[in-house]
């Protein structure tokens, strides 16, 4: 599958990384994009709030040059360019007047918007510090190594008496009973960072005027997830 593809003046500048891990993925996944040729800035929000009329046809004109690439389908990662985009195609479907000024504006320069370029996001990546990380560490320090002992105190409020912990007698057992059989948790020595990957397909083709259909899917790969195995199994029961 191949997409239009506009980055957006953020993607070139500030956020330029986001674009340099984006473009990898997308072709680890197979997805294939042709940059839009003289694309301008989208215009961000505050243009709208000055001049709507020209802050749609400065959106529309990279709709008009990603229709020209023979691609019914454009990928705009930056979200506020996504907004914007999707803004302005809204404004050409449902509002007639707005359509006839940015049609003058396009035609000034040789191009044209039928408004049925479909404009999506599809793609993010989201990495996850385990909940487990501070005891984690112990295994990445030799030769430290954490041990822990999880065990069921009778609730005797206000300041449990009677089970004062000693050096001496630091399990005592006739007033702090330590349940049997114990159990031990420990981490995978190679333990990743856990992370997973959302996208998004859409087409959407308008029917006349008012109506539209849209078929989409929607993918989640998880990663190096965090679970739990006991490795203490029961045997198998007859039964």
């Amino acid at each position: 599958m191949k997409y239009a593809y506009f980055p957006g003046c953020s993607l070139k500048g500030t956020g330029r990384a986001y674009e340099e891990s984006l473009l990898p993925v997308l072709r680890h996944l197979g997805v294939e994009v042709q940059e839009i040729e003289d694309w301008n800035c989208c215009g961000a929000t505050a243009y709208m709030a000055v001049d709507e009329g020209k802050a749609c046809a400065a959106a529309a004109r990279n709709l008009a040059l990603a229709e020209r690439t023979g691609l019914r389908q454009m990928l705009a990662p930056c979200s506020a360019c996504y907004l914007v985009l999707n803004k302005a195609q809204h404004y050409l479907n449902e509002y007639p007047a707005m359509r006839r000024v940015v049609t003058r504006a396009l035609d000034s320069v040789g191009l044209q918007c039928r408004g049925d370029t479909v404009v999506r996001a599809g793609y993010g990546l989201y990495f996850d510090q385990s909940a487990l990380a501070p005891g984690e560490g112990l295994y990445f320090n030799a030769p430290y190594f954490d041990f822990r002992l999880f065990f069921t105190l009778p609730a005797q409020p206000p300041f449990f008496p009677g089970y004062t912990l000693t050096l001496s007698d630091p399990f005592p057992i006739s007033s702090y009973p330590i349940t049997v059989p114990a159990s031990a948790l420990t981490f995978q020595r190679n333990l990743s960072t856990p992370y997973s990957q959302h996208w998004n397909f859409t087409i959407q083709q308008r029917l006349g005027a008012t109506r539209s259909i849209e078929v989409g899917y929607v993918g989640t790969k998880g990663t190096h997830l965090i679970t739990a195995r006991d490795i203490n199994q029961p045997a198998p029961s007859a039964a």
